[in-house]
């Protein structure tokens, strides 16, 4: 008889892997059924975002794994040779505050190694064609044979074409746009690794790569992604001839995301759940976040019957995923717009926001959860992503936090079975973040739920 399996996600993509490997560390059952019999080579994300690879730490990402990445420090806006607007993201708080220049399958390839560390099963080649949402199943076509995978849990991280949220009934809301398209370009290496949008004789974005640039542009009719490098020449003057296409693709832009998240013990995340825009580079980093955040409620559900926790997945992470799709259909179409409707706007604009703030939404540190406040001082609120601090001793602050929900704080306390009591080192450093807090309850994903004196309730509820 085969091993029972407590989770089984469909999909094994970054959001598939990394929710597999959390899953694995916390020492659940997990298998990964994915479509591709072997990775896809294409490099569709590029980019990954500093906070969004701390969140991941649960997965077992560590520095070590991002050496081979090239840190992006913001962007700027120019009306063709005139700055308007720049955002430099090294201003907002966090451990690594920038995007990663990391392709995509290489991305895959460290969350996989991840999770088969974790003893997670990995089964290529299987092409998931039905789900049974009332007996937690899927069947799969596998070497040309079908075979029936049951689980406790099954996660659809399937994609936008996602067969497990058809199977629970829900629809994609939204809209979607034809007539874009990018090209990955060779180039000299630059010392300035920010992004930049160009405007004045229609849209152009370069984006630097770990090696090259990835240039994005709207098609005209009959353009084809081949184009993409003259189009952007063509609208920025400042742009430098390539040295060669290494690759090319069109693609849609979406503002798209799905009509419900969850049936029974089904449940959606990534693509499956929400498409986006490309600008920001929030899709597979919303998704990614999905993954941090449902993993720990998993754990709770599968381990200690906390069924509840997953309450507020749905609750947090589908407004969420919403806005971050929103703002970034909006601000593709607000590029988009003809230079006088544009320009005006954003010179108005980008004075008023605080420089912080751009920041936090550049690299996706301005996800919100539910949080209690009752310290003073410090510059970290509860409700948002915890900031790392080296301590005096070697390590880091946050370094016991990432297999359970635990509490930081002065003096020992009692905790659940679901949860973990460590130290709050009394160092300035930690001062300087935490103000005088004496206590710190942070979740496995990151975030900083409860800061101020000891905690008499500690219950799942303020986990979020």
């Amino acid at each position: 008889m085969a091993d029972a399996i407590d989770v089984l996600v469909v999909g094994g993509g970054p959001v598939g892997l990394a929710l597999g490997s959390a899953l694995g560390r916390a020492g659940l059952a997990v298998t990964v059924l994915e479509r591709s019999a072997a990775p896809d080579p294409r490099p569709k994300a590029s980019h990954v975002h500093g906070p969004v690879l701390e969140g991941l730490a649960c997965a077992g990402v560590t520095e070590a794994d991002l050496a081979a990445g090239r840190p992006m420090f913001g962007a700027r806006h120019r009306h063709r040779d005139r700055l308007v607007a720049e955002v430099d993201t090294r201003v907002a708080p966090g451990r690594w505050p920038w995007s990663l220049a990391l392709p995509q399958p290489e991305l895959e390839a460290v969350l996989e190694g991840h999770a088969r560390a974790a003893g997670v099963t990995i089964v290529r080649g299987a092409d998931v064609v039905a789900v049974d949402v009332d007996a937690p199943s899927v069947e799969a076509v596998v070497g040309g044979e079908r075979a029936r995978f049951a689980g406790t849990w099954v996660v659809g991280c399937d994609g936008a074409s996602s067969v497990v949220r058809e199977a629970i009934g829900a629809r994609l809301r939204g809209v979607t746009r034809e007539g874009w398209a990018l090209a990955d370009v060779d180039l000299p290496p630059t010392d300035d690794p920010r992004a930049e949008i160009v405007t004045g004789r229609g849209l152009a974005m370069r984006i630097p790569l770990r090696e090259g640039e990835r240039w994005v542009a709207a098609l005209p009719s009959g353009a084809g992604p081949e184009d993409v490098p003259d189009l952007v020449r063509a609208r920025d003057p400042l742009a430098p001839s390539p040295l060669g296409v290494r690759w090319s693709s069109p693609f849609r832009l979406h503002a798209r995301w799905a009509s419900r998240w969850r049936k029974g013990r089904v449940l959606l995340a990534g693509d499956a759940a929400h498409l986006h825009a490309p600008v920001g580079g929030h899709g597979m980093n919303t998704g990614l976040t999905d993954a941090a955040d449902l993993a720990w409620r998993l754990v709770l559900a599968v381990r200690h019957g906390l069924e509840d926790a997953l309450d507020g997945y749905l609750r947090h992470r589908r407004p969420a995923a919403r806005w971050n799709v929103l703002q970034a259909f909006g601000a593709a179409m607000a590029l988009s717009l003809p230079v006088g409707a544009l320009r005006t706007p954003i010179a108005r604009l980008a004075p008023r926001l605080a420089p912080v703030t751009v920041a936090r939404w550049t690299i996706g540190a301005d996800v919100r959860v539910p949080g209690t406040d009752r310290a003073s001082g410090g510059t970290v609120r509860a409700g948002l992503r915890a900031v790392d601090v080296a301590l005096e001793g070697g390590g880091w602050l946050l370094d016991p936090t990432r297999s359970a929900p635990t509490l930081l704080s002065r003096r020992e306390q009692p905790v659940p079975a679901w949860a973990r009591w460590a130290p709050l080192p009394d160092e300035p450093a930690v001062r300087a973040v935490y103000g005088d807090a004496e206590a710190l309850l942070l979740r496995p994903d990151g975030f900083l739920v409860f800061r101020g004196a000891a905690i008499v309730d500690l219950g799942a509820a303020r986990l979020g």
